[in-house]
């Protein structure tokens, strides 16, 4: 991918977690997360890459719950969700 399309991929994915997050449809830090999941309230799941979680089958186990909602997962460049301790739901 280009470092075009990628700043505008970036771009979108955080204009979309800022509308989400004023609609109050976010879910924040993996517990928030995996209870949203649960729930089958699933839109997107963004991981930052290279973090490492407390329970990788924690978050195995969220994103097949978000794709069996019909939901996506993406993975996120590092340092972009640390203000949301590096994962983010949107419903």
């Amino acid at each position: 991918m280009d470092s075009k399309m990628a700043s505008r991929n970036k771009y979108q994915t955080l204009q979309q977690l800022n509308d989400a997050h004023l609609q109050g449809k976010l879910s924040v830090g993996i517990k928030a997360v995996y209870n949203t999941a649960t729930h089958r309230r699933a839109q997107l799941l963004l991981i930052e890459e290279e973090h490492v979680f407390i329970s990788q089958e924690v978050l195995d186990d969220v994103m097949e719950k978000v794709l069996k909602a019909g939901g996506d997962v993406e993975f996120v460049e590092a340092g972009t969700l640390t203000a949301y301790d590096h994962i983010v739901l949107i419903e």
